[in-house]
């Protein structure tokens, strides 16, 4: 590459560089512009620093691992007699700048991809325990909400980084034996098959990790007539990943003494008899059980479940704590009576959201970019009486602009404008809502008055 070349390059990646961490900072400055706004300056930091914790916790490591397999793959794949052309590829600085850019954009995309995680780990780090032990494995049920996420989350880690380990490894190898493959000399040097099956022994360590953990995301599985473990869950699928954790184990066993034996098949063997026990034990007989036992007796067997499900269900909500009181005698209505409780006629609800949803689009949207997004129930003091309303926001939908340019998008149209209200017991002769805040500019009919209608931060802008 010539020096003009190269000074191209170099001016072409940091300017692409610049570009983007000035598009990164000023999403971040908006965001802070918003949090101060609403005073939670350290719920924005707290955010952000966790973020960039999960990123590096995840980048820093993958990177490590990847790079130093890959590299230990390059210098093992250099001893030894090879042919000079190859020996001199591998030694070749772009080369050793190819492993050290793929390392790098791979950190990158997985700590990207751990990034949003954080939340995750925030509920790891301030646990508590429920006092509540689920009615499978009689653990805190806390240890589903907050441990479990993250264990699955460092455990998918470790799967992609020594997948990804293994192929880089595997990939320098193949590259050395190219020469070899002309002249039909190319075969699988001892410390070759030690790398390799040492990082195999490893992966199916995590495997079996993640065999272990799935038995505890049973009581998610969707399968049955109720959600939670199901006959065929606790009577198939538990016994069935319990079986695969062990044969999991037994293979990183048999890797770890191939470490020592270097024999080329047993990786191969290993992990083609794991996907076709898996295969049988994790889906073809849970199915076969599912089907032919479960079903023409689904009542009988389910039902211990289905009183699991309840019964936690009404503890979720607080159902189990219910005060049931008798009214006793109930006084005849009367319209004396109506009248000394004027107020709670007042705000009985007649309007259901649904159809007025419709009715606020037809009759006050006005301009085709702007659209209500929800409506909402909420109560004002008006005349001195506390009455209960429906109200909804004239929010800006920048997807129904005729010319979305990039004028009209980030200096034109920016933001709503204004509310619609009307009392949620009233209707007019011809069957619409009395408006009391209708049209634009906003026309109040009733004392209160909208200072400021415009809406930059609201349920579809934010």
């Amino acid at each position: 590459m010539t020096p003009t070349r190269l000074r191209l390059w170099t001016t072409f990646i940091i300017a692409l560089a610049a570009l983007f961490f000035l598009s990164v900072g000023v999403n971040l400055y908006t965001d802070w512009l918003w949090y101060r706004s609403v005073n939670y300056q350290q719920v924005y930091l707290i955010s952000l620093g966790s973020q960039l914790a999960v990123f590096f916790g995840a980048a820093i490591p993958f990177v490590l691992i990847f790079m130093g397999n890959v590299i230990l793959a390059r210098k093992l794949s250099t001893r030894g007699r090879l042919y000079r052309g190859q020996q001199r590829a591998l030694d070749l600085p772009v080369f050793g700048w190819l492993i050290v850019i793929t390392g790098l954009v791979l950190g990158l995309a997985v700590g990207l991809a751990a990034a949003p995680r954080w939340l995750d780990f925030q509920r790891f780090l301030h646990s508590t325990s429920f006092g509540l032990a689920d009615p499978l494995f009689g653990l805190d049920v806390g240890f589903f909400i907050f441990s479990l996420p993250v264990y699955q989350f460092v455990q998918g880690w470790l799967i992609t980084t020594l997948v990804m380990a293994l192929v880089g490894a595997a990939f320098i190898y193949f590259i050395a034996q190219i020469p070899h493959l002309r002249d039909d000399t190319a075969s699988i040097r001892p410390h070759v098959r030690l790398h390799i099956s040492a990082l195999g022994a490893a992966l199916f360590v995590v495997i079996a990790w993640g065999h272990n953990l799935a038995t505890y995301d049973l009581l998610y599985s969707p399968r049955g007539v109720a959600f939670g473990a199901s006959y065929t869950d606790v009577h198939a699928e538990l016994v069935a990943l319990r079986a695969m954790f062990w044969i999991a184990l037994i293979i990183a066993a048999l890797l770890l003494v191939n470490v020592f034996l270097r024999r080329l098949w047993w990786p191969i063997i290993g992990a083609a008899a794991w996907m076709v026990l898996g295969l049988l034990a994790l889906t073809v007989v849970p199915s076969v059980i599912q089907r032919y036992v479960v079903e023409p007796n689904e009542l009988a067997l389910e039902g211990p479940y289905i009183e699991h499900n309840i019964r936690y269900t009404n503890l979720a909500y607080g159902l189990d704590r219910v005060d049931e009181r008798a009214f006793g005698e109930v006084a005849p209505l009367t319209l004396e009576r109506l009248d000394a409780n004027r107020a709670t006629m007042q705000n009985i609800r007649l309007w259901d959201y649904r159809p007025l949803s419709e009715t606020y689009r037809q009759i006050q949207e006005i301009r085709l970019y702007y659209r209500f997004n929800d409506l909402d129930i909420d109560r004002y003091s008006i005349n001195g009486d506390y009455r209960q309303v429906i109200i909804a926001a004239r929010e800006l939908d920048q997807s129904r602009l005729q010319s979305p340019t990039w004028v009209n998008q980030r200096l034109q149209f920016t933001h709503g404008y204004g509310v619609v209200m009307n009392p949620v017991n009233e209707v007019t002769g011809e069957g619409l809502p009395p408006l009391w805040i209708k049209d634009l500019p906003p026309q109040s009919a009733v004392p209160i008055a909208v200072t400021r209608p415009e809406i930059y931060f609201g349920e579809m802008t934010t």
